[in-house]
């Protein structure tokens, strides 16, 4: 784990496995600080998540895009939660597009 200069830890990202000496990039910390969101979401009752992720992704586009990245980064990542997040993701998908 690193430290930013204001001395909070920041998470290393996992999809690019970079050395020790190279700064994390600012688009990779993104993709962890959506997946984190996405499964804070997740871990709700279905219900609630469900409601969640739908307002998350049609309110707006910047919503819309940190879900899919969140997404995307959490079955690249995550062996152990990949299986849950695909079929949340393909889920949300489908209530998405089939009203």
């Amino acid at each position: 784990m690193e430290e930013k200069d204001s001395g909070n830890p920041i998470k290393r990202p996992q999809l690019f496995d970079q050395s020790p000496i190279d700064i994390i990039d600012s688009w990779q910390q993104d993709l962890v600080d959506n997946y984190e969101g996405v499964s804070a979401i997740i871990d709700k009752s279905e219900t609630q998540a469900h409601v969640e992720l739908q307002e998350m992704a049609s309110t707006n586009m910047e919503g819309h895009e940190k879900l899919i990245d969140g997404f995307f980064y959490g079955i690249l990542t995550q062996e152990d939660k990949a299986s849950l997040v695909r079929i949340t993701f393909l889920v949300l998908l489908q209530s998405l597009f089939c009203k």
